[in-house]
């Protein structure tokens, strides 16, 4: 819980945010249901990822950076909790509460929840694609398009990405943030 907080407190360097991503990456899943619960892990991770992406412009540019919650109302609580008062650069961090895919318009990062893969496909063909990083925790969510899941394994919390969808979608994300994930493709994953 130490690491969340300084993580939702401070302002880090990017290599102080790099360490501290790294450090989550590392904790057994059974310690962090002691110290830490999973939805808090995945959401230090969420507001991290936000620091290792570069969006495309868009015409106008944006006063804040929003992040829709879709499928799960008490993680979009623990996610508020976390980035409350935070930014990224420069821009604060705003939660916004999704029912359907079609409210994400406007939003920068959309956090899928629920563990259904069935639905992955339906849900990311009526999210706007360019300019929007997708990140779910379904099984295979980012095998079937998705930009980033949340993946147990050997019990820890980690993330692949798939870098085909981050391209479709204009996103560049950093080479750091890419050594700590899996790299996936469609439906292809690369070791």
């Amino acid at each position: 819980m130490a690491i969340l907080n300084h993580l939702a407190r401070t302002r880090c360097t990017g290599r102080q945010l790099f360490a501290l991503v790294c450090l989550l990456a590392a904790v057994p899943v059974a310690a962090q249901n002691e110290a830490m619960p999973e939805d808090d892990i995945k959401a230090a991770f969420l507001f991290s990822f936000a620091k290792f992406i570069e969006w495309p412009a868009r015409s106008g540019g944006d006063a804040v950076l929003v992040v829709g919650v879709l499928g799960r109302d008490s993680f979009a609580a623990t996610l508020e909790q976390t980035v409350r008062g935070k930014t990224v650069n420069g821009k604060p961090l705003v939660v916004k509460r999704l029912t359907k895919p079609q409210e994400a318009r406007g939003c920068h990062v959309v956090f899928i929840g629920g563990g259904d893969r069935t639905r992955i496909r339906p849900i990311l063909d009526a999210l706007p694609v360019a300019g929007v990083l997708t990140v779910g925790e379904a099984e295979q969510f980012a095998l079937r398009g998705g930009v980033i899941t949340f993946v147990k394994d050997a019990n820890r919390v980690r993330f692949e990405i798939n870098v085909d969808a981050a391209g479709r979608a204009g996103l560049r994300i950093s080479s750091q943030l890419l050594q700590l994930a899996r790299v996936v493709h469609d439906e292809v994953v690369e070791r």
